[in-house]
């Protein structure tokens, strides 16, 4: 059983970046190559390898986020727990 995904917005200024790692197998990642081929399994461990995804960095910390939303002020960001640095509240609405 996964633990619960929950959106999380800074508290005070954001003086983080944010980053998305792209697949290496384009913009629908893994999914588009054809399901058991070789392909599709070497996509899969380069991502791993690379750290495909959202990353909320701070400095010389990185933290794995599922998404980040970015179109409005301030930035939230979706997961399990907040970054192990700042500080940071769940937003609700």
């Amino acid at each position: 059983m996964s633990a619960e995904i929950r959106v999380w917005e800074p508290v005070g200024p954001d003086n983080y970046s944010y980053e998305l790692v792209k697949s290496v197998a384009g913009y629908y990642g893994v999914a588009m190559t054809p399901p058991g081929s070789p392909e599709r399994a070497m996509a899969a461990r380069e991502d791993e390898a690379r750290g495909v995804g959202w990353w909320v960095i701070n400095g010389d910390e990185k933290f794995k986020v599922h998404k980040v939303e970015a179109t409005r002020k301030p930035i939230r960001i979706h997961a399990e727990t907040t970054p192990p640095f700042g500080e940071w509240r769940e937003v609700t609405a």
